[in-house]
């Protein structure tokens, strides 16, 4: 790209409108580079990967999750109060939620997950 940009650095020179369109060539070629780098990046190779997603994931964490998202959303139609049984409803859910998925994730780390 830069041997590019230096060829037609002569260019640039000649009037403002050829400058805009060295310009967007110069931008169009940059974003062709990056959309390539983020097709090729790790962070993508690693989702492919055999071991990237939880596998201790399971039917009781997708129940947990499902309830606390029902009950946020019924907590942010009510205007999100601060107190009362949908308020409790709702931190319930989230906290049973949050506390098995850690149990489950240390279970991993700890090797005791079968």
């Amino acid at each position: 790209m830069l041997i590019h940009f230096n060829d037609n650095m002569s260019y640039a020179n000649v009037n403002r409108d050829s400058a805009l369109v060295f310009i967007n060539n110069v931008y169009s070629e940059f974003v062709i580079i990056l959309c390539k780098a983020v097709d090729n990046n790790v962070f993508a190779k690693a989702a492919k990967a055999k071991n990237f997603y939880k596998f201790w994931w399971c039917q009781e964490l997708d129940v947990l999750k499902e309830n606390s998202i029902r009950d946020h959303i019924i907590c942010k139609e009510a205007g999100k109060p601060r107190s009362g049984s949908i308020f409790k409803a709702y931190q319930t859910s989230k906290l049973n939620y949050k506390r098995r998925m850690r149990e489950y994730e240390r279970q991993e780390k700890n090797g005791l997950y079968q």
